[in-house]
């Protein structure tokens, strides 16, 4: 019987030391994904690189396509991309990028600006793609949609000769068609105007009636406001631009006693002078 498991004990380490020796070959794919799949950046942002990496490709070569789709951003028009021909080339290196040239446009209103990037194929050593292979790319517009938004809030107020105003100048909205104007002058005195605007120009139009009281005077009493066309006094007019607002040239009237009509020329100005308001 000892004979016997001798034999059995030998038989068994000899299978054992078969299996430890035994080799297993385990095979690898390659693929490449893109590493972002959403950009947001500004219409001033220049280079703009959307990273795309190979995995499990060291020391390999191969080449990865994309193609560039359009929407409301126009390749050539708002941006141009490299490589143009729409290859990346692998050479054991992990990561290519995409390179988004981003064209501005100073001063147009263009809105979000978007477009898509999405690989397509590969080659060589690369053997697949990922999930991951479409990024999509937003451009933001720089320049100011002029709406109640905009136009509601605090501005700094600056004119051509004079300084006379309490900061900061005020504007509130009162219906979809009317607003208030604060310190436009001294004292926190409030002016109530209407607003239109244009949006294919983007641009808007403030009136205020004229000879709203801006301003009380200890000597001559209240004073109004209005704009002056030619030599006639007129509504108080404004016009706004994504800039900023541009109100007059105006003047400051005495409204009431001896000296109504006269423009109130004491310190600080009311000279028919053109006042911008910016944020």
């Amino acid at each position: 019987m000892k004979r016997l498991i001798n034999i059995l004990l030998t038989t068994a380490c000899a299978a054992v030391l078969f299996s430890c020796t035994h080799e297993y070959a385990f095979k690898t794919t390659s693929y490449v994904i893109v590493e972002q799949t959403n950009i947001a950046v500004k219409e001033d942002a220049g280079l703009v690189r959307i990273p795309v990496s190979a995995f499990n490709s060291a020391s390999l070569t191969g080449s990865v396509y994309f193609k560039v789709i359009d929407g409301t951003a126009v390749q050539g028009t708002d941006f141009t991309v490299e490589p143009a021909n729409g290859v990346l080339t692998f050479n054991g290196n992990g990561t290519e990028y995409i390179q988004i040239s981003v064209i501005e446009h100073p001063g147009v209103l263009t809105g979000a600006l978007k477009f898509s990037v999405e690989l397509t194929s590969v080659s060589g050593d690369i053997t697949d793609m990922g999930g991951i292979k479409t990024c999509e790319v937003e451009i933001q517009d720089n320049d100011v949609v002029v709406d109640w938004d905009f136009l509601v809030g605090e501005w700094k107020a600056t004119d051509d000769g004079s300084s006379f105003y309490q900061d900061p100048v005020v504007i509130t909205k009162e219906s979809d068609t009317t607003l208030k104007l604060k310190n436009l002058w001294d004292e926190g005195y409030t002016i109530v105007g209407t607003v239109e605007f244009d949006k294919a120009a983007n641009t808007a139009t403030l009136v205020f009636e004229g000879g709203q009281v801006v301003y009380e005077s200890d000597t001559y009493g209240p004073c109004g406001a209005y704009s002056v066309s030619g030599n006639s006094l007129i509504d108080l007019q404004a016009s706004v631009t994504g800039s900023g607002i541009t109100i007059g040239p105006w003047y400051v009237i005495i409204l009431t006693g001896q000296y109504a009509g006269y423009n109130f020329s004491g310190s600080g100005g009311g000279y028919g002078g053109v006042t911008t308001l910016t944020k």
